[in-house]
């Protein structure tokens, strides 16, 4: 099915999103992760259309990333339940109509939803939750290189370097020229950057940082985690979160890093249909 490029004014936001699939079957929430020069598309191009003759797909873009607007906002995820960030996709998902959906999320995407749905009040009405190594924990090589990005076309290489196994492939000159013409977009740079740094007239840590506050063991929705084996950024995270969630399945991908919904496709697609469709 094609995928349509959708705008919807949320709380005063302008906000882009992806949408593919029949609005009347089950709904699929896809939330990309904090990197720079992440979007819905770039996250999910291999995913969207693939799973869309099963599930109604929505993929926003996050404030401050891909077409939607700007904004400064202090801490992406990492302790912090209220942020813009969140309840801007609480209201987006509640202006679509969608009652209740499978959620999954993409590195700090799947932080944001580990800690709404650990959180005594969830914000976002989660029926079953995929997380694609959503630590939150990040190694300090990966630290260094996910904050070091500076505009460069080097920087770049740094930040996908750290996301992906295939390094060749991933970056290669045209996929870098892909991320950056997203990092590089009018303001997306400040409010990236804005999301790993603390305000300081607020209480909530980095969003990047060496621990993780997430309780899993408060999750009660089903969950998969879905991991690399050649993980980078959080590595040992995978095995550990699933044995403290109550209902999770651990999926391991054999030639991923940090994004195995786009190096192996096929078989991350396999795997999240089966989970999916699970009564």
């Amino acid at each position: 099915m094609t995928t349509a490029s959708k705008f919807l004014t949320i709380d005063g936001i302008s906000t882009h999103y992806l949408e593919a699939g029949d609005p009347r079957a089950p709904h699929l929430v896809l939330v990309h992760g904090g990197e720079f020069g992440a979007c819905a598309e770039l996250a999910y191009e291999a995913t969207i259309e693939p799973l869309s003759g099963d599930f109604h797909v929505i993929a926003p873009d996050l404030i401050g990333y891909g077409a939607t607007d700007k904004i400064v906002e202090f801490g992406l995820a990492h302790a912090n339940r209220h942020s813009r960030r969140l309840k801007h996709l609480k209201s987006l998902v509640g202006a679509l109509g969608i009652p209740a959906a499978d959620f999954v999320g993409n590195s700090v995407g799947g932080v944001m939803l580990t800690m709404d749905a650990a959180s005594d009040q969830p914000l976002l009405p989660i029926r079953r939750l995929v997380s694609i190594t959503g630590s939150g924990a990040t190694a300090p090589a990966a630290r260094e290189a996910l904050l070091g990005f500076d505009g460069t076309a080097a920087s770049m290489r740094a930040v996908l370097g750290m996301l992906f196994h295939d390094v060749e492939r991933w970056c290669s000159d045209s996929y870098v020229q892909r991320r950056l013409a997203s990092a590089l977009m009018p303001g997306a740079f400040e409010a990236a950057s804005s999301a790993r740094i603390r305000s300081l007239s607020a209480k909530s840590q980095p969003a990047v940082t060496a621990n993780d506050p997430t309780p899993y063991e408060k999750i009660s929705v089903p969950v998969m985690i879905a991991i690399g084996a050649h993980e980078k950024c959080c590595p040992g995270w995978g095995p550990e979160a699933a044995r403290r969630i109550p209902r999770c399945d651990l999926k391991v991908f054999q030639h991923s890093a940090h994004c195995c919904q786009l190096e192996e496709p096929d078989a991350f697609n396999g795997a999240l249909r089966e989970f999916l469709r699970r009564p």
